[in-house]
């Protein structure tokens, strides 16, 4: 159906059903970038479970994403609160807003400070090393833990295409061209299409690539 006139409509919701259907249609709007739209949807459920990680986790970033990046860190304030070790989205969000606000200071900190996590709970989840690793490489500081997090991320989760991409964007910046063509083969080969493509035209162009 059509969603785009939610945002003018507020139900109460009676029935435990309509939980679980609003819980997946603002995650459906979500995993589609209708930031938006999940933010209604969201908004009215956080309403009714205050303490949702997930809702607030979804919440926190669509707001990011809306370019709401005050209410986005109040979201993450609430949320580090209440993450069990292990899931670390209020950090995820907050290095989003820093990095894109070019507010440097406060990004560092935030990377360090997760970073600085008891492995036995970073390795919990694929995505605390995969966005780790995202990021590294865009600040010179932090470029060279990106090989240790490389190592991390195969080491407890196996292969991932994201993962190689970045890695190799790694290797690129820091001259080691060999490495990232090696690195973007894997990746080209499971055909996820999750690789940078001026990345590989780099490479194509430099002779690594077919």
């Amino acid at each position: 159906g059509n969603f785009q006139k939610i945002s003018i409509v507020e139900t109460p919701i009676y029935h435990g059903t309509m939980h679980s259907s609003l819980y997946y249609l603002g995650l459906g709007y979500y995993n589609q970038g209708s930031y938006k739209q999940s933010n209604i949807v969201d908004g009215q459920l956080i309403k009714l479970w205050p303490n949702h990680v997930d809702i607030l986790a979804r919440l926190a970033y669509a707001e990011h994403k809306l370019n709401n990046n005050k209410e986005a860190l109040k979201l993450t304030s609430k949320l580090k609160e209440i993450e069990p070790e292990g899931l670390y989205n209020a950090y995820f969000v907050e290095m989003h807003v820093y990095s894109s606000t070019n507010n440097s200071e406060k990004f560092l900190k935030t990377f360090n400070e997760l970073l600085s996590q008891p492995e036995e709970f970073l390795k919990l989840s694929d995505q605390t090393y995969l966005t780790l690793l995202g990021f590294a490489p865009m600040y010179g500081e932090l470029a060279q833990y990106s090989p240790m997090l490389y190592e991390k991320y195969i080491e407890h989760h196996g292969y991932a295409c994201r993962v190689e991409n970045n890695i190799a964007v790694y290797y690129f910046n820091d001259g080691q061209f060999e490495k990232s063509a090696d690195h973007i083969k894997r990746a080209i080969d499971d055909k996820s299409k999750c690789v940078n493509p001026q990345l590989v035209q780099l490479l194509k162009n430099g002779g690594l690539l077919q």
